[in-house]
């Protein structure tokens, strides 16, 4: 799955490999040509920061935001509108898919949510070797 938990389609390759080999006066001259060529698209990959990025960049502002009223009461509502803001063009359940909670009320909110070490989102590129 992607950073946003939506499903990737699976990985696929193609390689073609050519070669010639060519050998004279009992193997004393050999003359060897291979070629190949390695084409992958939707291959995985697991960076450390992408999954990092992704948490310090949406689900701890979230926390951030949200607890807001704990400290400066006068801003929960632009807090508030702000959360609404930055989670808008994500999936609907994107802080679900986090197991993010927010708990309790001013002046004691508090979120709960997986850590980065228990999701494993992934990106994904296509690469020619």
């Amino acid at each position: 799955m992607n950073g946003f938990f939506q499903p990737q389609p699976p990985q696929q390759g193609k390689t073609k490999e050519f070669g010639f080999n060519l050998s004279a006066f009992a193997e004393k001259l050999t003359i060897r040509f291979i070629t190949f060529q390695t084409n992958q698209t939707n291959v995985s990959l697991k960076p450390a920061v992408f999954t990092t990025l992704l948490y310090n960049g949406i689900v701890a502002v979230a926390d951030k935001w949200a607890t807001e009223a704990n400290i400066n009461p006068q801003l929960a509502a632009q807090r508030n509108a702000d959360l609404k803001l930055l989670l808008s063009p994500l999936p609907p359940d994107y802080l679900d898919q986090w197991g993010w909670n927010l708990i309790g009320t001013a002046p004691n909110l508090t979120t709960t949510h997986m850590t980065i070490g228990q999701l494993t989102p992934s990106d994904m590129t296509d690469y020619s070797a």
